[in-house]
């Protein structure tokens, strides 16, 4: 997703922070088997799930960092009076404070993450005997304009509502003094990863983690009314002769559970990491040869539980419904952490050596001045109200 400008090949052979990991279940472990990595079902679908990749106990500090427990959601302008409890930052969650430095840079003409634009009304059917009452619709104009046009170095607004944080990218911003909770220790994860998961470079065609690199670390967070993305594939081929193993994968680690489809978990289409060398011609004969997939949308039920898929497999957040339906009480389908109905999640990018990603991010940064991200601030807005 982002370009990465350090190494991030960390020494395994550090006792004291092998030690730790190795530790994390109260036990001494160094198997594999138990992470149920399926090489052929990657290679073949594009993608795997790894239920409880990351121990609850490392992710404590993470959804700290992030804010994803925390009972407040971030901010928006409907026309009520704004929050009087923010404080700068130090114990809201990373998006809204983000939203807030943005705003106070300049680059965006509100610091809530959306305002209501204007209500429309909507009226049922005229079915026999169906209720005719008229139903408000709100729609938002959104702080950020969408993509990578619109964003920084440091956060994108992927779609409406959807945004992806590069914390390789912010690592100045998230130690800012006005931020309580600091980033947690990357490498610590990764050496957790690199002691108790020794088969997941084999799916990058590689024989150890010290060949392959973590080309990017970042956060998307989907927030309540964000909308279906289109279909996307994060990179493209090496070769667009002939199909080649993965070379870039990312690993989706969910920080709270995603329980139900009100989440907007993402989608995918099996096998189509194939055909992303070319799109339009290889799904058609896929299709005419009965060999293309449906989509499929696995839930992640536990904070932990891991979604590995290749960097170039079509794939889609669906819409996240939380909260948009004020009718529905029922808790069926509600997550014990987080209460704001965002869904976090923590994602690995990781890659052969050579890899690096300047695409997905761009090169500006939220720090420096730039007469174009100003301009965008209006042009976002335009391309907002014609959608």
């Amino acid at each position: 997703m982002a370009t990465n400008q350090h190494n991030d090949h960390f020494e395994q052979d550090e006792e004291g922070q092998q030690d730790k990991s190795n530790n994390i279940h109260g036990q001494n472990t160094n198997n594999h088997e138990r992470q149920g990595i399926d090489d052929e079902k990657f290679h073949k679908d594009g993608y795997i799930v790894i239920p409880g990749l990351i121990p609850v106990q490392i992710l404590h500090e993470w959804q700290s960092f992030v804010g994803c427990c925390h009972d407040n959601p971030v901010r928006h302008n409907n026309g009520d009076d704004e929050d009087e409890n923010h404080n700068n930052g130090q114990n809201e969650p990373i998006l809204s404070w983000l939203l807030q430095e943005l705003y106070e840079r300049g680059h965006t003409p509100f610091p809530e993450e959306w305002r209501c634009s204007s209500t429309t009304s909507t009226t049922k059917g005229n079915d026999e005997g169906a209720n005719n009452k008229g139903l408000a619709e709100t729609k938002r104009e959104y702080a950020m304009g969408q993509g990578v046009k619109h964003g920084f170095r440091e956060i994108v607004m992927r779609s409406p509502g959807r945004y992806e944080i590069s914390l390789l990218n912010s690592a100045k911003l998230l130690q800012h003094e006005t931020r309580r909770t600091k980033m947690p220790d990357y490498h610590h994860l990764y050496q957790f990863l690199a002691k108790n998961y020794s088969q997941i470079p084999s799916l990058l065609s590689q024989s150890s983690w010290n060949k392959i690199r973590t080309a990017n670390l970042s956060l998307v967070i989907s927030t309540p009314g964000a909308s279906t993305q289109s279909w996307h594939a994060d990179g493209g081929h090496v070769n667009l002769q002939h199909h080649l193993p993965c070379h870039c994968l990312n690993v989706f680690v969910a920080l709270h559970p995603v329980p139900s489809m009100d989440w907007g978990p993402t989608q995918l289409r099996p096998g189509t990491h194939v055909h992303t060398r070319n799109l339009g011609p290889m799904l058609l004969a896929a299709h005419c040869q009965k060999t293309l997939q449906s989509p499929v949308a696995h839930l992640l039920p536990r904070a932990g539980d891991a979604l590995l898929f290749d960097y170039r497999l079509l794939h889609r957040g669906l819409a996240n419904n939380r909260f948009m339906d004020t009718t529905n009480t029922s808790s069926s389908s509600s997550s014990p952490c987080n209460k704001n109905g965002h869904r976090s999640m923590l994602v690995i990018t990781l890659a052969q050596d050579w890899f690096q990603d300047r695409l997905n991010f761009p090169h500006g940064s939220l720090f420096e001045p730039n007469d174009k991200h100003d301009k965008n601030v209006g042009d976002a807005q335009d391309s907002r109200s014609a959608r």
